[in-house]
């Protein structure tokens, strides 16, 4: 069997690329190593040069290439109609073609082609890596199902899939993310989403659940029949909201106490860090 290489390209937090075929990760690279942006969430230009680069090398043979790219969110067309208006050399103003030229560009230099660009579903993505190295495909006549679940992606924050049919059996919607609430809590309590998660995760060691309960009780029912997480609210949870919740429950006080006490920690961890340096020299 021939070997196929494939570069994947990973959109929205910390945005990655990888080259991949049907045995093993040849490659894979965050954009934040080149651009030295922290969890950026720039297009990962600079990241699908350095694979290309690396394809060239290794594989000197292959001069086509397809681009798989997954984002956890929809693309919206409309803020992207006009994206590649004026850039030179790049024909057609939707964001595929526009994105496909703009990697041919790219690749050009290296003497391959882009032949395709295509998207694929966030969960099928967190999916099919699972299903193909589980082994438990070879055979259709078993029944095997699959479970993503991930703060959201397209829409969804949990998925159950029938392998066979690829039918999805059951899923949590977007709005009903335990995550979403996750990270708008931590943006509440004066720390960067997407980025600061887990600092709030090693600050609740240090806490009682004073809160827990009555926070979780005015957003989330949880409905045993359905087996999954139902919010008590009409519309989709917002930091607004969540902030709201919060003051009701006397939480807003604390939040310059936690930050401060973030800091400590940091500073504490610093000095500790500094000693043993100093002690092993």
């Amino acid at each position: 069997m021939s070997i196929k290489n494939v570069i994947g390209m990973s959109f929205g937090n910390n945005t990655s690329v990888a080259i991949v075929n049907q045995y093993e990760i040849i490659h894979a690279m965050s954009e934040e190593r080149l651009s030295n942006e922290k969890n950026t969430k720039y297009i990962p230009l600079k990241a699908f040069e350095e694979a290309i680069k690396i394809l060239h090398k290794l594989f000197p043979e292959q001069k086509q290439v397809d681009v798989v790219i997954s984002h956890y969110e929809v693309i919206n067309m409309r803020e992207v109609k006009y994206l590649y208006d004026g850039v030179e050399g790049i024909e057609g103003k939707d964001f595929m073609s526009g994105f496909h030229g703009i990697l041919n560009k790219i690749a050009k230099k290296y003497g391959i082609y882009v032949e395709s660009v295509s998207r694929v579903d966030h969960h099928l993505a967190h999916r099919l890596p699972a299903c193909y190295m589980s082994g438990f495909l070879s055979d259709k006549e078993v029944p095997c199902i699959s479970v993503t679940a991930n703060g959201f992606g397209d829409g969804r924050s949990a998925t159950i899939v029938d392998n066979r049919t690829n039918e999805v059996l059951a899923q949590v919607d977007l709005g009903s993310s335990l995550s979403l609430v996750y990270q708008f809590i931590t943006g509440c309590l004066g720390f960067k989403e997407h980025q600061h998660e887990g600092k709030i995760t090693g600050l609740a060691a240090y806490g009682k659940p004073t809160f827990v309960s009555r926070f979780v009780d005015k957003l989330l029912d949880y409905n045993s029949s359905m087996g999954k997480f139902v919010k008590n609210y009409k519309h989709d949870y917002t930091p607004k909201q969540i902030n709201m919740i919060m003051q009701e429950l006397g939480i807003k006080e604390y939040n310059t106490n936690i930050v401060d006490f973030d800091q400590f920690i940091m500073l504490k961890w610093a000095v500790r860090r500094l000693y043993l340096d100093l002690v092993e020299q």
